[in-house]
């Protein structure tokens, strides 16, 4: 048994499952509570600073365990009522039981204390920047299709959502046959509906052939479009077309201001850019109509074939190459000359080979990264200095958090 000490207390169900009651510290990184007994930690989901709770310990490890939370037994101030019916059991949120300000201000500890405790950086963040839009800030959401009588179901891991609240549009109803489909996912994207299929697409999908929106369906061996030509997206006089089976960035009115904020670290008189991890080309198009040589690496084909594509209809000029960026970037220096070098990578971070790539370049270093700990890592690494570090809060309600540095040689 442990002792009670820091509010905490221990008692018995009448299954013998260990309960305890105690006040929560903090929040971790990834979203749970913090609640301590004797130093010993427990991790509580969906929990808030401040709260005094009872809680049943499903988990004990040698060093922490995890426990869910059974009662509120006082509410902390930043606590507020979950507006989705579906809050704790569909996994995609983790914060909707605080305030919008709250919330941000433990996304700003996350990244504080990952530079410190990972990176043992001692460095200060700018304030961070709050999203446009709390609720239905998301332009697309990816689905699970599942099958339902002769047809299918959308659905998350767990459940059958109508409506999710941090999806811009609605989830629309399907006809498509399901017999002979073993795998099957749905892409909602700015009246675009992108459906795969395995082993093979629906026998009726001919049924979509007068959709209202662009509707693509895809399968190991054949790809049917059907409805008008795809929409673009309209981004600081840019027209984008997305890449509809690629990486997307989620919430644009977020996503504009980071494009600002990177484009304003920009000196007029760093020519050559080289963009890595390009995707569909949005940094370097930017770059270019402001007058800069670029060049874009990307591993993904098909983003670059839409990257070129967004280059010829703004009438731009930008060079991108499909490849891996640490398989390419060796051979690729000494002939481009960068004077400076975009990077944004996937959660991952950097591959381990490219560090001391980028350390004997001594040029100025722009890092987007969607990670705290992998930046953290990364920045540790790197010999470059960091002397602006932005945090964006790109994801409302999940703890992900978009970070934008700048690093002298």
């Amino acid at each position: 048994m442990f002792s009670t000490t820091n509010q905490a207390s221990n008692c018995k169900s009448k299954t013998s499952k260990q309960k305890i009651k105690g006040s929560i510290e903090s929040i971790a990184f990834g979203g749970d509570g913090i609640l301590r007994l004797d130093d010993f930690v427990t991790f509580v989901p969906y929990s808030a600073p401040g709260d005094f709770v009872q809680i049943e310990i499903t988990q004990k490890k040698k060093n922490f365990q995890r426990g869910k939370l059974e009662k509120i037994l006082k509410p902390a101030p930043s606590r507020t009522l979950p507006i989705c019916p579906h809050f704790t059991k569909c996994g995609g949120c983790q914060f909707q039981h605080l305030t919008y300000e709250a919330e941000l201000l433990y996304k700003q500890q996350f990244l504080t204390d990952s530079l410190r405790k990972i990176g043992k950086l001692l460095l200060n963040p700018l304030p961070i920047i709050p999203s446009p839009k709390e609720w239905a800030y998301r332009k697309h959401i990816t689905l699970k299709l599942l099958p339902y009588k002769d047809t299918f179901k959308p659905a998350f891991d767990t459940f059958i959502p109508s409506h999710c609240h941090l999806f811009e549009g609605s989830i629309p109803h399907l006809s498509l046959a399901s017999k002979g489909i073993e795998k099957a996912t749905m892409r909602l994207f700015n009246n675009l509906q992108a459906y795969t299929f395995y082993p093979h697409l629906p026998n009726n999908h001919h049924i979509l052939k007068n959709a209202s929106q662009t509707t693509l369906l895809k399968s190991p061996n054949k790809t049917v479009v059907y409805g008008p030509p795809l929409q673009s997206i309209s981004l600081l006089d840019l027209t984008i077309y997305p890449s509809p089976y690629g990486f997307l960035q989620s919430n644009w009115a977020q996503f504009e201001n980071i494009c600002k904020a990177l484009l304003a670290l920009v000196s007029s008189n760093q020519k050559r850019v080289l963009d890595l991890y390009s995707g569909v080309g949005i940094y370097s198009l930017l770059l270019a109509k402001n007058g800069h040589q670029t060049l874009g690496l990307e591993i993904s084909p098909e983003a670059v074939k839409t990257a070129k594509e967004n280059t010829m209809k703004n009438n731009l000029s930008c060079k991108f190459l499909a490849c891996k960026v640490e398989e390419k970037l060796p051979y690729l220096l000494p002939h481009f000359k960068p004077e400076l070098i975009i990077i944004n990578p996937p959660r991952t971070g950097l591959n381990p080979s490219l560090i001391p790539l980028l350390n004997q370049t001594k040029v100025p270093l722009i890092y987007l990264s969607c990670n705290p700990a992998t930046l953290s890592r990364d920045l540790a690494l790197l010999t470059h200095t960091a002397t602006y570090i932005q945090p964006f809060d790109m994801f409302p309600k999940t703890t992900h958090l978009e970070t934008l540095t700048y690093l002298t040689p």
